[in-house]
């Protein structure tokens, strides 16, 4: 509800306390709990459900004023929106959210009704400064964040083809990872269809949607969650996405939690780190922040992941390198550029395995740079390699 006080307190010092540690994050509010007054219940064979009542005729003028209400909670306490996330995984196969949108669970065309209407009508009212008095500014639309990357392709294609306004109107192009996450080709295909819109995988947790098949395999449920979250995170990096979001960020568990990063019991005065939490550190915060996701060729190496960052003008490269094999791991790296004399200087390798939580297992400078180096991985790992480059 938009006249929760408690609620604007508790997230918007949330924000400032993110915003604190990273002054350039961006608040992205997620517009689909529509509350009681906007929702009527309806009976799906036999199963009672409360809906946005699209019977009303006036409901998508009621959206936008929902939307209006919550931005101005936000904005009130000093913490501005920076984009709306217009609908939540629509593509979810279950009768509560596929009738969520209204239209008797029509759910493609209610979605779009409501980035057609309900969005517009909250611009209007963003950019009417009688309205708008504490001059909120007009977020980037973001959508239609599917639980799939299949169903991104699909809404896409439904808005291209009936409503190309709706698909005009769309800022951010986002999906999910947890059914087929782990699939190259479903990124590219979406790459292909966003025409250069931005491309953000807005939500997913390790163990979920990836390609890897490591049920059969020995190893403890928190290193195939590592390995998963590696998977998942390679797959969308390297194939498109700009921005990469975890969920969730703890759990009150003692025991592994794959959607969790950090186990916080209740009466806890410290976060203990799961061990996937070690890999996302290291793909998220090894390379300095707005690093460049370069491009790479591997040979000759089966069930083996790599994804590599540059900053821009920095001499150091980082390459996060998954072994998903059960036998160690042999690598031989050599860096190729402009320059014809490009070398290496050295390198440091830091692991997480079975045993080890983003342990730094090897350190090596080079008298004489070398051409390329050799490196062995131990099986069923994520490796960091930093490689310090001499141009």
């Amino acid at each position: 509800p938009n006249d929760d006080p408690e609620y604007f307190d508790r997230r918007a010092n949330y924000i400032k306390a993110a915003k604190k540690y990273q002054p350039n994050l961006e608040f992205s509010l997620v517009g689909n709990k529509f509350p009681k007054d906007l929702r009527h219940e309806i009976v799906v064979n036999g199963e009672k459900l409360n809906v946005l009542n699209t019977d009303d005729p006036e409901i998508y003028n009621r959206v936008a004023n929902w939307y209006f209400k919550l931005f101005e909670g936000f904005y009130q306490r000093g913490v501005s929106v920076e984009i709306l996330n217009v609908v939540n995984e629509p593509d979810l196969d279950k009768p509560f959210r596929k009738h969520d949108y209204g239209l008797n669970g029509d759910t493609k065309e209610a979605v779009a009704r409501i980035f057609k209407y309900a969005v517009p009508k909250f611009k209007e009212m963003l950019n009417n400064p009688k309205i708008n008095t504490l001059n909120m500014k007009v977020p980037l639309i973001m959508g239609p964040s599917t639980i799939s990357p299949n169903g991104c392709i699909e809404y896409m294609q439904y808005f291209k083809t009936i409503h190309p306004d709706v698909w005009k109107n769309i800022d951010i192009i986002a999906t999910h990872q947890y059914i087929n996450g782990g699939k190259p080709e479903l990124f590219n295909t979406i790459v292909t269809l966003a025409e250069g819109k931005t491309f953000y995988q807005s939500e997913t947790h390790a163990s979920k949607g990836d390609a890897l098949n490591l049920d059969n395999v020995f190893a403890s449920k928190s290193l195939k969650a590592a390995l998963s979250l590696s998977n998942l995170f390679s797959t969308a990096v390297n194939n498109g996405v700009s921005s990469w979001w975890y969920f969730e960020n703890n759990y009150p568990d003692i025991d592994v939690h794959p959607g969790g990063l950090l186990s916080i019991p209740w009466t806890a005065e410290k976060p203990t780190p799961y061990k996937h939490y070690y890999v996302y550190k290291a793909l998220i915060s090894a390379q300095p922040a707005n690093s460049n996701v370069i491009t790479y060729s591997m040979e000759n190496k089966p069930n083996t992941e790599l994804i590599a960052f540059r900053e821009k003008n920095q001499n150091t490269i980082y390459a996060h390198y998954t072994n998903y094999n059960t036998i160690p791991s042999d690598i031989s790296i050599s860096v190729k550029g402009n320059a014809n004399n490009l070398k290496i200087n050295g390198y440091t390798l830091t692991t997480t395995s079975e045993n080890e939580n983003g342990v730094l297992v090897e350190t090596k400078t080079f008298e004489t740079p070398q051409d390329n180096i050799l490196i062995t991985t131990q099986m069923l790992t994520i490796n960091t390699i930093k490689i310090n480059l001499k141009i």
